[in-house]
């Protein structure tokens, strides 16, 4: 899905490790594409990818469990808490798409659920789409 994400942080030890802040949530990303040079504080059109490079690990939540991002330590995984609707996973303001949970996971269904993936990919997109 494409979002206006603003820089928070750019780190100085992993030059594709990028802090966004997007609706309001900050998600720590793994900058996969970025044509042109970024700087903190700016904002730009990015589109995120939730990326699983073994196994998916997903499971049922009690229904009043809440929507969230939450980053695993210091690295770039992340587990995603929201509700299933079809290949997507609505986590508050931000979704991610994946047909996987579709063509595992659909008897989730509507339900709550977290998944563990490796990390959250960013693109920022062409001059043509920034704002």
């Amino acid at each position: 899905m494409n979002y206006l994400a603003q820089i928070k942080r750019l780190s100085d030890d992993v030059e594709e490790e990028v802090v966004l802040r997007i609706n309001g949530l900050e998600v720590t990303c793994f900058a996969t594409v970025c044509p042109y040079k970024i700087e903190e504080g700016a904002s730009y059109q990015v589109e995120l990818t939730a990326q699983v490079f073994n196994e998916y690990l997903v499971s049922e939540l009690d229904e009043d469990a809440s929507a969230s991002i939450v980053q695993i330590g210091g690295s770039f995984s992340h587990v995603i808490t929201g509700r299933l609707s079809g290949n997507r996973l609505e986590a508050g303001a931000i979704v991610f798409e994946d047909d996987v949970l579709l063509s595992d996971f659909g008897y989730l269904e509507g339900k709550m659920i977290a998944w563990k993936i490796d990390r959250i990919d960013a693109e920022f997109l062409s001059d043509d789409f920034r704002k």
